[in-house]
């Protein structure tokens, strides 16, 4: 998942305890501490955060020099 996400292993593992709202939920296996994700949770996951970026502005006129 990591590379899904572009996140590192170490910061997964963290976040599981940290925060896990920021993790797409994951399969828990009785008598197995592995994190499982099934891959299409994770890209349900994030198509779900993603956002449209913000239009720029056209400051051109702020930036001029005279």
């Amino acid at each position: 998942m990591s590379g899904l996400i572009f996140r590192a292993v170490g910061t997964i593992k963290a976040d599981i305890n940290r925060k896990p709202s920021s993790l797409p939920p994951r399969i828990v296996i009785p008598g197995s501490k592995k994190l499982v994700w099934l891959e299409s949770d994770v890209l349900e996951w994030l198509e779900q955060c993603r956002t449209t970026p913000p239009k720029p502005k056209n400051d051109w006129k702020l930036n001029r020099r005279y």
